[in-house]
């Protein structure tokens, strides 16, 4: 069985989409997030909100065709 946890981490958006730069999310932006964690290892995904409409960035990969608000960020050290 999995066993998924989250972490609060500070990210710095990479790359902004589409659909997050309706939000008015731009590159520089800095957010705080939810990283996952699979069975105590890191994954790509950090959730954070905009204006209440829930995002998610990924380290190093973008989907413009994804159904969910996608972005790419960089994890920053707090």
């Amino acid at each position: 069985m999995s066993n998924i946890t989250y972490k609060s981490v500070k990210i710095e958006i990479t790359y902004s989409n589409s659909e997050t730069e309706r939000l008015g999310v731009k590159v520089g932006d800095k957010f705080e997030a939810s990283q996952e964690y699979l069975n105590g290892k890191p994954k790509m995904q950090c959730w954070f909100n905009v204006n209440g409409t829930d995002c998610v960035a990924y380290a190093c990969q973008h989907d413009e065709d994804a159904q969910i608000k996608i972005t790419t960020c960089k994890i920053l050290k707090k």
